[in-house]
């Protein structure tokens, strides 16, 4: 066992690892826009979403399966070609890096919004940056581990505190069930507009996996599981809201405030909800962030990774900072996520699709 955890990550370590990079995505983020789009078949496009995140995912693992011990830098050199392998992975980190820019500055939102509406946000930035900028200094593992840790326990009170919002739910809400058929829904997803990005992050991270055999179906399962609880949430949440969803900036937070629990056991589940949903947020910009570094360490060649770092946590700071209004960061983060369509899916599609054509053709020869 102590031999397996040496080498990497195991097959539950990395569905954990899946789980824990997706948590405090799309739905509460995105859910007004899902609604916009879908109407009360907002859970469905979740669902729907939650689907393709999840192939995106096993499509990752394939690669990591068929190269295994490599980062995209070095596989995708071998796929494409040095320059164009080089160049699609300067995109993926680059992409990491700004994701892991977004999520600073939606938690810095949630923070402000919920705890400390008078606390600047640049102080808060501040602290997320200096945080992680030390976190990423650590081994790879380490901080992949960290991440697994927390995992179990933000589903299990994430989900327990949104679930306790069904006490006012209304099955009326939700019924008749595609009321606008599938066009919406569809249009919707090749627009790109409700992602879950995050995933380009085990891009980076697959190396370090202790069995790569076993990857794809780990991250199935990690994605599956991430996308069933996303699908369930938003499903209470426009149960509670109904068509006043696309009203309030996070419309998951406002229906569980309104639950409340028999016997005063916990007086005020949002709480619950809002702390778990934080470090949620933070565990996925540590991994984004992580990715970032390696990635761009590896591409250029600078041995020691505090060289990198630094210079990208300037960055992540800049741009989280950008954005002057919550409606401008959140335009910025709807901007971002559409592009996720593209770096989650498309890319690990294209690439494993070289590799078998690559592989048919040395067996033909």
């Amino acid at each position: 066992m102590n031999q397996q955890r040496e080498r990497g990550l195991g097959p539950g370590e990395l569905a954990w690892f899946v789980i824990s990079i997706l948590a405090g995505g799309g739905l509460l983020v995105h859910m007004p826009d899902a609604y916009r789009i879908a109407g009360r078949d907002a859970w469905l496009f979740m669902a729907a979403v939650g689907l393709v995140t999840a192939v995106a995912g096993t499509l990752i693992g394939v690669l990591a399966r068929n190269f295994p011990g490599q980062t995209v830098v070095r596989f995708a050199q071998v796929l494409l070609g040095r320059p164009l392998g080089w160049l699609l992975s300067f995109v993926l980190a680059a992409y990491c890096l700004v994701a892991s820019a977004i999520t600073v500055r939606m938690t810095t939102e949630v923070v402000r919004s919920a705890l400390l509406a008078l606390t600047p946000a640049w102080l808060i930035v501040l602290i997320l940056v200096v945080t992680s900028w030390y976190a990423a200094q650590q081994p790879i593992l380490a901080m992949a581990r960290m991440n697994v840790m927390l995992a179990p326990l933000l589903l299990a009170l994430g989900m327990g505190a949104a679930l306790t919002a069904l006490e006012n739910f209304n099955p009326l809400h939700v019924r008749p069930v595609l009321t606008g058929h599938l066009v919406p829904i569809l249009e919707g997803m090749a627009m790109g507009t409700v992602q879950v990005p995050g995933l380009e992050a085990l891009y980076f991270f697959i190396a370090h996996v202790a069995q790569p055999q076993k990857a794809a179906r780990s991250i199935a399962v990690g994605a599956g599981v991430m996308g069933m609880a996303v699908t369930v949430s938003a499903l209470v949440t426009v149960g509670v809201l109904g068509a006043s969803t696309p009203h309030y900036t996070f419309p998951i937070l406002d229906a569980v405030k309104a639950a409340h629990l028999p016997g005063r056991l916990i007086e005020r589940t949002e709480t619950i909800f809002l702390m778990t949903w934080i470090v949620a947020l933070y565990t996925r910009y540590c991994a984004l962030f992580t990715a970032a570094v390696a990635g761009m360490t590896e591409l250029t060649g600078i041995p020691e990774r505090r060289l990198v770092s630094l210079p990208l946590a300037a960055v992540v700071a800049l741009i989280a900072l950008m954005p002057s209004t919550q409606s401008q960061a959140r335009s910025l983060a709807t901007a971002v996520t559409r592009l996720s369509l593209v770096t989650e899916l498309g890319i690990a599609l294209v690439l494993v699709l070289v590799a078998e054509w690559r592989a048919r053709e040395k067996v033909g020869k």
